[in-house]
């Protein structure tokens, strides 16, 4: 991706008041169970780093509240175009095909992809050590892409599941040999469970960012603007200290406010020059 990036040391200009007005309640749809950015604790609150970035962002939009819809992600598109709500909030890759069928915000994490496996196997030294293996994933996710395009390449099967916990489950309990989903994801849930490891890494040099329908241009200039705003007093960079204890890359997503609206370098991006309005 060719990256258009405001260095985040200059500061905000102080614009007038982007958040005069009641919007109501924001509707936005994440896979719930996909840790660490949106899961349940035990106690059955939802929690994680795209449940705080969206905390931090509707009040700064003008928005009274917020209502996070848990929608598996193989139907997350569908209802994104059915209208019922207003746009995706995580955990969408932007890649070339998407952005033919709808409008991204500019990313705001990079995420490359790796495998998960039992912590006892051997690391897998390349795409070769898959095959005969059985290979898990989230269903419909970039994952799920990864490992259609690439299963009958290197010999391995594949089972998709409603969601990466179910895919990392099936690891657990040796249903399945590896789990395949974003690097965050993978690193998070070894972390929490000493028995699982990450066993190798896909770098792809993709981000996730927030995902409208291909006519919502004002809402993602809104929701942009917000976002640009919480890079740019630190707050993104607080939440991924939260969630993934350590500093955002400098340069990348997450640290980096970019020129126009969108994602640079793909469809749908508006080379549009403007500051962000931060009160």
């Amino acid at each position: 991706m060719k990256r258009a990036v405001v260095a985040l040391l200059v500061a905000a200009v102080i614009g007038g008041a982007a958040t005069a007005q009641d919007r109501g309640t924001l509707s936005v749809a994440t896979d719930v169970g996909f840790a660490p950015f949106a899961f349940t604790t035990p106690e059955g609150e939802l929690v994680g780093f795209s449940v705080d970035l969206i905390n931090e962002l509707y009040p700064r939009m003008g928005y009274s509240g917020v209502d996070i819809v848990d929608v598996n992600f193989g139907s997350i598109f569908a209802g994104l175009y059915g209208e019922r709500y207003d746009f995706i909030l995580g955990m969408v890759t932007v890649t070339a095909e998407r952005a033919e069928e709808m409008l991204f915000s500019e990313p705001y994490l990079p995420v490359d992809l790796s495998f998960l496996g039992l912590a006892t196997m051997e690391p897998l030294t390349g795409y070769e050590d898959l095959s005969g293996k059985s290979v898990a994933v989230n269903s419909g996710s970039i994952s799920d892409t990864w490992v259609t395009e690439n299963a009958d390449t290197y010999g391995f099967t594949v089972q998709r599941y409603n969601n990466v916990s179910d895919a990392f489950q099936a690891v657990a309990t040796n249903r399945a040999t590896v789990a395949m989903a974003e690097t965050p994801v993978v690193r998070y849930a070894a972390v929490g469970n000493s028995r699982l490891a990450e066993v190798l890494h896909v770098p792809t040099g993709r981000s996730f960012a927030f995902a409208f329908r291909p006519d919502d241009h004002e809402l993602r200039a809104l929701v942009e603007n917000a976002l640009e705003c919480a890079k740019l007093d630190g707050t993104v960079a607080e939440i991924h200290r939260k969630w993934f204890n350590a500093e955002p890359d400098a340069g990348l997503a997450a640290a980096s406010v970019y020129v126009g609206y969108g994602a640079p370098g793909f469809r749908g991006y508006d080379l549009d020059y403007h500051t962000p309005s931060c009160d």
